[in-house]
């Protein structure tokens, strides 16, 4: 171990690791926070084993969609849902970001690799 950190052949998640982590994601603490009680982490490092032990998603799922016709506002249009059979009036409905069909939110999740 050098510096804190394992060499590549030790694993970085001992358990007494794995354990402070959920501990601290449970309190619902920020991963740059935890980064600085876990040293030698990364985001990614974190987000992957806290998904690893299906913990739960720190960030809530945006509000419910409001239900309105796309001719009677300007807002979002991401479909909520099951898209088919697509029915009219499901769209997400925030406000849209400068430039784009949907909100910042769903911006970013129209981006997102599958």
């Amino acid at each position: 171990m050098v510096g804190g950190v394992p060499d590549s052949k030790e694993s970085f998640w001992t358990f007494e690791r794995s354990e402070l982590l959920e501990r601290l994601w449970r309190k619902g603490t920020p991963v740059p926070e935890i980064m600085r009680e876990l040293p030698g982490t990364t985001k990614g490092m974190i987000i992957g084993k806290a998904h690893r032990l299906c913990l739960p998603n720190l960030h809530p799922a945006p509000p419910a969609p409001k239900r309105m016709r796309s001719e009677d506002f300007e807002g979002c249009r991401w479909i909520e849902g099951d898209p088919l059979p697509l029915r009219r009036g499901m769209f997400c409905g925030r406000p849209r970001e400068l430039g784009s069909s949907y909100c910042p939110y769903h911006t970013l999740m129209s981006k997102r690799k599958s």
